[in-house]
């Protein structure tokens, strides 16, 4: 994914204008998924993919070879991921490809991202769980387990979920240095300060839960008030704050695969 963001933030506004482009959940190339039967040219690219895989690692099972043929034939883009890291098929392979991930157990996958104590890990973790993510939500379809609409919902879910990883991680790096941006509901005296909170509304595709392969993805990022303060209120606005999440969240997602 690469995200070009205005990063501008508003009184209870963040405006992300934050665009995914080629692949909404990951990848920085064309990855429609294109079933069809393997002859020909796509024989060909199947022999290769397995080829390639096994070079790699001699003791793939056969059915990971066979999964690695059905990429390399009808979604070459998602290859290159399993060629970089082939645990991904053992991963993969974890969950029958015909039990559908809900979001509950699309957000447990990227809970860890969550927990990210600095930048390079973050981006290293989303990585990982979004290559995962996308080469199983392919295969889903290329095997004819998922049709267009459950891997359009499946694909807004993995991009929610990451983004919410994302701005989880980087507002909890910011908490550590500055302290948390606190909002008192009540005059002094009332019940304790508490969070204020950032939200992130998916516009078009996202929102509509209908993401492919190449959707761009927009967000607006909202919080919920300036009427409060940063730690000792002495470094950072609430303004400046919520910058600063969401612009480390977005160059996080916006690392290209590796």
């Amino acid at each position: 994914v690469r995200i070009r963001a205005r990063d501008r933030v508003r009184r209870r506004k963040v405006v992300g204008g934050v665009r995914c482009v080629k692949g909404a959940a990951a990848v920085r190339s064309d990855a429609a998924v294109h079933p069809g039967p393997e002859d020909g040219p796509a024989e060909s690219a199947a022999a290769k993919a397995r080829d390639a895989l096994r070079a790699l690692r001699p003791d793939t099972s056969e059915a990971q070879l066979a999964l690695a043929a059905a990429l390399g034939t009808h979604a070459p883009a998602l290859l290159p991921l399993v060629l970089a890291d082939p645990t991904v098929l053992d991963d993969v392979q974890a969950r029958p490809l015909d039990r559908t991930d809900d979001r509950d157990e699309i957000r447990k996958q990227f809970a860890l991202c969550a927990e990210a104590k600095d930048e390079a890990t973050l981006h290293r973790l989303l990585r990982q769980t979004r290559h995962r993510a996308m080469v199983r939500i392919a295969l889903r379809e290329v095997l004819r387990y998922a049709d267009i609409d459950q891997t359009a919902g499946e694909l807004a879910v993995v991009g929610s979920a990451a983004l919410d990883a994302a701005l989880s991680a980087c507002r909890h790096q910011l908490v550590q240095r500055f302290g948390d941006a606190m909002h008192s509901p009540e005059p002094e005296g009332g019940p304790a300060p508490v969070p204020i909170a950032v939200s992130a509304l998916g516009m078009g595709k996202l929102g509509g839960g209908e993401l492919n392969f190449g959707s761009d993805v927009d967000l607006i990022f909202f919080y919920d008030t300036d009427d409060g303060q940063v730690g000792d209120g002495l470094e950072v606005t609430v303004h400046d704050f919520f910058t600063r999440p969401v612009r480390l969240a977005t160059q996080a997602l916006s690392q290209g695969t590796q």
